[in-house]
């Protein structure tokens, strides 16, 4: 039982070492509301789905936001 809760600590760190380091890439601000986003790609969209645990934990404790894709062009 203690190797698998060894193991399963492991895992955990990778996830959220995996995590801190997309978001460190995948983060810009948007010139529109000058707010941090962090964008996931279109695809494939299970990279959202995967993360999304931590984004909401980031979400209340750093006031990230987060978006599927780019930003919508304004419209001229």
């Amino acid at each position: 039982m203690k190797a698998l809760g060894q193991v399963a600590l492991v895992l955990f760190v990778l996830y959220f070492t995996s995590y801190v380091v997309l978001r460190s890439r995948w983060t810009h601000r948007w010139e529109k509301d000058g707010l941090l986003y962090m964008e996931f790609p279109s695809s494939p969209s299970w990279v959202y789905f995967f993360y999304r645990p931590l984004c909401l934990a980031d979400e209340k404790l750093t006031d990230m936001h987060f978006h599927i894709g780019p930003h919508p062009e304004p419209i001229p």
